[in-house]
């Protein structure tokens, strides 16, 4: 005869209920990808931060695109320094819902204007002139613009280049001069009249993302950095039921599986317990 008793008829009842529930909770987890940028147009090592203050843009993958930062800005927005001579600053960062980010910046002709198109590329006018910096009295530099660009998206690709349009170092009295090229290749370094110049500064860090620096100066004793660029780390993560101490993209998983689990042991336990008992 069969004693079944009622805890373990239970038993069966919950786990014939965990595995259909495992299925659901695995096969409705949605994928949103999520994205940040960030864009700084210029840095003094002596103002001890980033003025003016970097652009972020962010998305979460549930947001229409995110812009932050301004197109073009006068020099004034810098605090009184002896080295911005002329131009206007531009930064801009955006990050789309589909997990790509791109972000623009650096120091552009005051008759220009910075844009990010849709496939991330940025522009910044063709001005041949309109842009002076004056390296503490050891040479000046004069270009149209000097940029920087970055994109990335939830793939983990990352890219970026720099733009230096019309670029010219010049030394006292206008004598030598270095024509600097257009588009340098990644970290080309050159030392003029004791100046040590970093062009296209690009740095893969630790969590994936990409910063790229147009211009990276020391003169002096002095940094100067010129366009800067951060896109990243962009990842697509699961949005779905939370587990308290999992991060999202292992949660719906994580909880699949423990349903799974709790239902087969629930199954296993309940057969047993019908074994035939004589009596």
């Amino acid at each position: 005869m069969f004693r079944p008793r009622r805890p373990r008829a239970r038993r069966l009842l919950v786990g014939a209920l965990a595995i259909p529930v495992a299925i659901a909770v695995t096969a409705t987890a949605a994928y949103a990808d999520t994205s940040t940028a960030e864009a700084s147009a210029f840095n003094l090592s002596i103002f001890g931060a980033p003025v003016p203050a970097p652009a972020t843009a962010s998305n979460d993958g549930t947001q229409p695109t995110q812009t932050a930062g301004f197109a073009v800005g006068g020099i004034s927005l810098l605090p009184p320094n002896s080295i911005v001579q002329a131009g206007a600053l531009g930064q801009l960062a955006v990050a789309n819902p589909d997990g790509s980010s791109a972000a623009c910046s650096g120091l552009i002709a005051p008759s220009a204007a910075i844009a990010i198109a849709p496939n991330g590329t940025c522009s910044a006018g063709n001005n041949t002139n309109g842009v002076l910096l004056n390296l503490l009295g050891v040479a000046s530099l004069t270009a149209g613009s000097l940029t920087a660009q970055c994109t990335a998206d939830s793939a983990g690709n990352v890219a970026g280049s720099a733009t230096l349009a019309n670029a010219v170092i010049k030394g006292p009295f206008g004598i030598p001069t270095l024509n600097l090229p257009l588009n340098p290749a990644p970290n080309t370094g050159i030392s003029f009249l004791g100046i040590n110049i970093l062009m296209n500064k690009q740095v893969i860090n630790p969590d994936g993302s990409i910063t790229v620096t147009a211009l990276e100066i020391t003169v002096l004793g002095t940094g100067i950095e010129v366009g800067k660029v951060t896109c990243g780390p962009n990842i697509a993560v699961v949005d779905g039921p939370m587990v308290p101490g999992l991060p999202a993209e292992g949660t719906a998983l994580a909880a699949g599986a423990l349903a799974a689990v709790a239902g087969a042991v629930g199954v296993r336990r309940t057969r047993r317990n019908r074994l035939p008992v004589a009596g």
